[in-house]
């Protein structure tokens, strides 16, 4: 299922990035492998909300990840 939805959200012309939060290694594996970027939920999350963490809190985690990631970047747009 995993890869189905990357080969499906990989073919809309306006999306040009995949991200894909998990704690879960399987996951994180199909995910790369059909190239998407892997954003690994920190140890925080999963002991506190389990792998059911409520979307709100993974939300959370993958914009503050993405906003560092620009900052480190000096405001430049990443893309694949």
């Amino acid at each position: 299922m995993t890869a189905h939805t990357i080969k499906q959200v990989r073919l809309v012309p306006s999306i040009n990035q995949v991200i894909v939060p998990t704690d879960d290694p399987e996951i994180g594996t199909v995910a790369q492998r059909y190239g998407a970027e892997v954003i690994w939920r920190p140890v925080e999350i999963v002991e506190t909300s389990g792998s059911d963490a409520p979307s709100e809190v993974t939300l959370l985690h993958v914009l503050e990840y993405l906003l560092h990631v620009l900052e480190y970047l000096g405001g430049q747009r990443v893309t694949n």
